[in-house]
């Protein structure tokens, strides 16, 4: 509300200047001006908006899918109060998953659940690129940040590090999702022993050397026909981080930038394979769970991660929506009518942002926690 009522008195601030001080002509629109900054804030709300609806979407259509599979009836999904369609559909699932827990559940018999964290990536070059137009003093070599052993993209030359290859008919390095071949370590499928590895069909936790059925990790010692994770012995080309975006810019276009950045990054959905316990075989309950979990729980771990992004991302441009609305309601700055318009509907629509990202965030704790207690998450 508070923001709501700044961006109604900034717009009717500078109407007024408009009208006796002709404060309201363009300015240059050039990187470090007002204007800049204010487009990128409003670029910035509206990827998120469209992220935020993403999430919402996904989430709703996959705790659907999850409540045909566990067989939960259409009444139980009805909102109740001022719940919404989606925060009513995950929380008949999250019900029932801690119903079938508590039903069928010991210390002796639960479920693992394997699979690789969901990981986020975002485009180096389009963060520099949001920067540069916003903050004429960014630097992008200096003043964007990746950490140690989080930068990846197609290498030309020689790749230190590790080297990604999806979907990979010939794998000697971790397998994401299923390895048909040997396993030197774990395999959680159909296993044989073979000395110091064992024939596999399904998830191994170590080495696999053979086919697999996702991404296939191993480390780099020359070219990468795949993804190259490290360093490149030239520049590498369509450079992505992993994580959350660090850059170094004025504090608006800050905000701005790494909320553009994350928003648009994209998250990985992981392959998951359920382990029951022999006990459990003839369970009807209890195979519907392992049947959802296999198909649905990578999807809402992309979507669990994709959240943890847009938390902060979303707070900081509300933060500086708010700045830049005070600071321009104490200064005359040359700054266009079309442009205060789109400040006022960025700063009104944030409120709404905010609030369905912390849904999405109480959704995704909610519904960890339930899978959590079968014995595997």
């Amino acid at each position: 509300m508070k923001l709501k009522n700044l961006s109604i008195g900034f717009v009717s601030y500078l109407a007024a200047l408009c009208l006796t001080a002709s404060a309201c002509t363009s300015d240059s629109g050039e990187a470090g001006s007002p204007s800049a900054r204010a487009q990128a804030l409003v670029d910035a709300t509206t990827e998120l908006q469209s992220a935020s609806a993403s999430i919402q979407t996904d989430l709703l259509s996959t705790c659907q899918a999850m409540a045909t599979d566990l067989d939960i009836a259409d009444s139980e999904l009805a909102p109740a109060g001022d719940e919404t369609e989606t925060e009513a559909a995950c929380r008949a699932v999250s019900t029932k998953i801690d119903a079938i827990v508590e039903a069928n559940f010991t210390a002796q018999a639960s479920l693992e659940i394997i699979y690789v964290p969901a990981q986020c990536e975002f485009s180096i070059d389009a963060a520099a690129s949001c920067t540069g137009e916003c903050d004429a003093n960014f630097n992008a070599e200096a003043d964007l940040q990746c950490d140690a052993g989080k930068l990846s993209g197609t290498c030309e030359a020689s790749c230190t590090g590790s080297c990604s290859v999806e979907a990979s008919a010939s794998c000697s390095g971790e397998c994401s999702g299923s390895c048909s071949g040997t396993c030197d370590g774990n395999c959680n499928g159909e296993a044989n022993n073979g000395g110091g590895s064992v024939s596999c069909e399904g998830a191994c936790e170590g080495t696999c050397e053979g086919s697999c059925s996702a991404t296939c990790t191993a480390e780099a010692t020359g070219q990468c026909s795949g993804t190259c994770t490290g360093e490149c012995s030239v520049e590498m080309q369509a450079p992505h981080c992993e994580g959350e975006a660090h850059i170094e810019a004025e504090a608006s276009c800050k905000a701005s930038c790494e909320a553009q950045a994350e928003a648009k990054a994209e998250c990985t959905e992981p392959e998951v394979t359920v382990v029951a316990d022999a006990s459990f075989d003839g369970n009807v309950e209890v195979q519907a769970l392992v049947t959802t979990l296999e198909a649905n729980w990578g999807v809402l771990l992309s979507i669990f991660a994709k959240v943890g992004l847009l938390v902060s991302a979303s707070a900081d441009v509300v933060t500086q929506l708010t700045a830049f609305v005070e600071a321009v309601g104490q200064s005359v700055l040359s700054i266009s009518a079309d442009l205060i318009a789109k400040v006022q509907a960025s700063a009104t629509a944030m409120a709404d942002v905010s609030v369905d990202v912390s849904v999405s965030a109480s959704v995704s704790t909610s519904m960890q926690g339930s899978v959590a207690g079968a014995g595997g998450a």
